[in-house]
């Protein structure tokens, strides 16, 4: 059985040829592009230099979907334990004063859905889980969510947000994601991976499109399974896609940062995926501790046996090749790891 090993991009990468070739002499069978975070120049580049100098490797563009993200903010803000922080429209933050803004702890949100919809939120969390905020009053006449910190860190423009409680089912591909569909299209690219899905019917509208780009063009379609709403739509989902791919991170922020939660519910994701024959891939924060160190834990090797041993076929590096100190070697003990077992 083939493990496959999908890489994230990093700045370094994008910036330097010579670190994307490092990337896959190390192992790689797949690059996957950050649609988040990459501007179609720079995806051009990419896909053309693997077209030309590392045609083995397959590219698989990952949408952006319809994820909540923290707005665009003037500056960063601390919190601490205890902090009250406001949530509020883009617009709300634009026109407060920037003195109210640091001392009201503003934080604009930005959302694919009507900023109403966020009322039903049960929570927001920050940081894959990391950081979480309850809710303490809703004002729906300002578009303002009072909300007090239960964790320390620091909120930056765009940043991703999770809000367990919202529905999200029926919203439409966002236009970004159409547009960045198209790209693939021209470059080609071998696989689509549609973000946040809730239903199929979002696979089932990302299909269609390809189909109407080019009939000739025939990418797979993944599908990211990292929130609520999938999970409970999942054989629907199964059904109008090619492939799984169980979203780790995004998942944490939607069931808790409880590693032990996160990794029994993507191992029933997986168990449920392979089941029905599909292929499936579980990613992020699977080699945590190699961001720092050259070195995984032995939880980590345990956790990817786990995997394994439920039928998954692929492991994805998220921040272990984007920003980590040790991509290569990421990727070579995955490598080891998958063709050792």
């Amino acid at each position: 059985m083939k493990i496959a090993i999908q890489s994230t991009l990093g700045q370094r990468a994008l910036e330097s040829t010579r670190e994307l070739r490092k990337l896959c002499d190390a192992g790689t069978d797949w690059v996957r592009i950050n649609m988040s975070h990459t501007k179609h120049e720079d995806a051009e580049d990419i896909v053309g230099w693997l077209r030309r100098s590392a045609p083995q490797v397959k590219v698989l563009l990952d949408l952006q979907g319809p994820k909540l993200r923290v707005g665009k903010m003037a500056r960063e803000q601390r919190i601490r334990p205890g902090d009250n922080v406001v949530f509020c429209t883009q617009a709300l933050y634009n026109s407060a004063p920037p003195r109210d803004r640091d001392a009201q702890r503003l934080v604009p949100i930005a959302s694919p859905f009507p900023f109403a919809n966020l009322f039903s939120a049960e929570l927001f969390r920050l940081k894959d889980g990391q950081v979480e905020f309850t809710i303490e009053r809703r004002i729906p006449e300002q578009d303002v969510l009072i909300c007090e910190a239960k964790g320390s860190g620091m909120i930056r423009s765009e940043k991703g947000l999770n809000a367990p409680g919202i529905d999200r089912t029926g919203a439409p591909l966002p236009a970004k994601d159409l547009a960045d569909i198209a790209l693939g299209q021209r470059l080609g690219v071998d696989a689509i991976c549609c973000s946040f899905v809730t239903t199929g019917a979002e696979l089932e509208q990302a299909r269609a499109y390809v189909a109407k780009l080019s009939p000739d063009w025939k990418p797979q379609l993944w599908a990211k399974v990292e929130c609520r709403e999938a999970m409970e739509h999942l054989d629907g989902i199964l059904a109008a896609s090619d492939a799984v791919l169980i979203g780790r991170g995004d998942l944490a922020g939607e069931l808790g940062g409880d590693p032990e939660i996160v990794h029994a519910a993507a191992m029933q994701i997986a168990k449920h995926v392979i089941a029905a024959g599909k292929t499936c891939s579980v990613g992020t924060k699977l080699l945590e501790s190699m961001r720092a160190s050259p070195e995984p834990s032995d939880e980590e090797i345990a956790a990817l046996y786990d995997y394994l041993k439920a039928g998954v076929t692929g492991y994805l590096l998220t921040a272990e090749t984007s920003v980590g100190d040790y991509p290569v070697e990421a990727i070579q003990t995955l490598r080891r790891f998958a063709d050792g077992v």
